[in-house]
């Protein structure tokens, strides 16, 4: 965690004072606590909520859900609103490593009329089933490695504009 929140802090250009607190469970505890989707494997919520088992049974995956849910962690604490959830999902499923091209590879395959707008992705992707879920985290991944190609983008400058409205498309138009 701790390499990983400074990577992630340069990329983003903040790094956020407060602890972030991980809670570590069994499987069946994590589904009774937070009561997350079956596809889920982690959650913030305040605090980084995982089940441990992941840890012996694969530390790579385990260490790719606490970066994921860390990502989640810095950006609440860096902009405690109006961040829409695509791009909380995006930007953390491109510090976790997940590969843009594939999900460019499944959105294609799914065709057009199956992809949703960014703008039906603000709010909790908890809402979906699985297989809705993983078009919706596509799309997020995709959004965000073309913003990412973006030099010089100021993050808490983005951050910021995004508290202060609730329009995050517009938000992102006025950046380019």
């Amino acid at each position: 965690l701790n390499a990983a929140f400074w990577e992630i802090g340069a990329k983003l250009g903040a790094y956020p004072t407060d602890d972030v607190l991980v809670m570590l469970y069994t499987e069946q505890q994590f589904r009774d606590i937070t009561q997350a989707p079956e596809w889920a494997s982690g959650i913030y919520d305040g605090r980084i909520k995982i089940p441990a088992a992941g840890a012996n049974r694969s530390p790579q995956s385990f260490e790719r859900v606490l970066t994921h849910e860390l990502v989640h962690a810095m950006i609440a604490t860096t902009a405690p609103r109006g961040v829409p959830a695509w791009l909380h999902e995006g930007l953390a499923q491109y510090f976790e490593g997940d590969d843009p091209q594939a999900a460019r590879r499944r959105l294609k395959a799914l065709g057009r009329d199956r992809i949703m707008p960014l703008g039906s992705l603000e709010g909790s992707f908890s809402r979906f089933g699985a297989a809705q879920a993983q078009v919706a985290y596509d799309e997020a991944l995709v959004a965000v490695d073309f913003i990412m190609q973006r030099p010089g983008l100021n993050w808490p400058t983005v951050f910021r504009a995004l508290g202060e409205t609730d329009q995050a498309e517009r938000t992102f138009a006025s950046f380019g």
